[in-house]
């Protein structure tokens, strides 16, 4: 079966940094940094895990996985095993992500509208496949070479294939039935709607219902529930401004451009009287700017580069809209 060991930092949840969940032994950077990408390695975005293991270059995945090739950029059903040291430094499993594709190089969504969205990864799969054992659980201890022996633990590097003869016939078969056999509650987040449909199920549908609804799944990270529901909000009355903010904010974290672009268009479209002033229109700008250089789109960048000099003419603008001439120009 394909396998891969990754040693990450110490955490309760890996939802990002809290003051009651901070990331520890997880190497120099994390100690200095109080941060490491593998922060959010349990955190459901968009019914997605996103994994990251700190590596020195490129995974040589045809050297480890049968049937793929030096060409090939990812493999898919893999058991991601995480691991972890603890406080009491003992190395034990934190969690897995069953039928993950693992990739040969990092990497790297940016997100435009809210750069805490930008995604860095070496592995995904599937929330409801990803189990994160709650820390007073993790009782299975994974053995270190440096004290065990070669092959018989994980060594220096933060991924362990696990193919020794020792690790195939005693470590991977235990972790194996450890792993199908696992009937505790795992603290990942699969976000089930169940509640919401019993919560509004006697509730009349109209449009502020939909966008508090919507908004609501924006911030657990569900963007396609969120996005049907400001959908709904817009059959019912129309292009509005808050239906329509959402839908970019939405697309651009399904990292959508041509829907994120014509939701940024619509809202720079709004008749007048909307409550969308220029500083808006400014950020929206900037960010269809920065999709459209991602592009390498150069005639549509500058055209929204010189239609901010409508919405606002005052020196930051002026100055910003040089910048971004300079970009495509390639002076900078």
């Amino acid at each position: 079966m394909n396998i891969l060991f990754c040693n990450i930092a110490w955490m309760k949840y890996y939802k990002g940094v809290m003051d009651i969940d901070r990331p520890i032994n997880g190497g120099a950077f994390v100690a200095a940094n109080d941060y490491g990408n593998e922060v959010y390695n349990f955190q459901n975005y968009n019914g997605n895990c996103y994994g990251f293991v700190m590596l020195n270059g490129d995974m040589s995945l045809q050297s480890h996985f049968e049937g793929v090739s030096a060409s090939d950029s990812f493999v898919d059903d893999v058991l991601v095993v995480w691991v972890a040291t603890d406080k009491n430094s003992e190395t034990r499993i934190v969690g897995w992500y069953s039928n993950a594709t693992l990739y040969r190089e990092e990497q790297f969504e940016q997100a435009f509208f809210d750069e805490s969205h930008d995604l860095s990864y070496r592995m995904k799969a599937r929330a409801d496949n990803c189990f994160l054992v709650p820390e007073d659980e993790r009782d299975f201890k994974i053995l270190r070479a440096a004290q065990e022996g070669t092959g018989k633990g994980m060594g220096r590097s933060n991924i362990w294939y696990a193919e020794s003869e020792f690790a195939k016939e005693n470590l991977i078969p235990r972790v194996v039935a450890y792993i199908k056999d696992y009937q505790n509650k795992h603290d990942s987040l699969v976000f089930n709607d169940d509640i919401f449909s019993q919560n509004l199920k006697d509730i009349d549908e109209t449009p502020e219902l939909f966008i508090s609804t919507a908004n609501s799944y924006l911030n657990l990270l569900c963007f396609d529930k969120a996005i049907e529901n400001f959908e709904k909000a817009i059959e019912l009355e129309g292009n509005k401004l808050e239906s329509l903010w959402g839908l970019m904010q939405c697309y651009d974290f399904k990292r959508d451009r041509i829907r994120t672009l014509e939701y940024g268009r619509k809202l720079l479209d709004l008749e007048k009287g909307i409550d969308l002033d220029f500083e808006d229109k400014i950020f929206i700008c900037c960010v269809m700017f920065d999709i459209y250089v991602s592009q390498n789109d150069k005639l549509n960048a500058k055209k929204i580069a010189d239609e901010m000099l409508t919405y606002s003419d005052d020196e930051n603008t002026k100055e910003m809209v040089k910048e971004m001439l300079s970009i495509i120009n390639g002076d900078l």
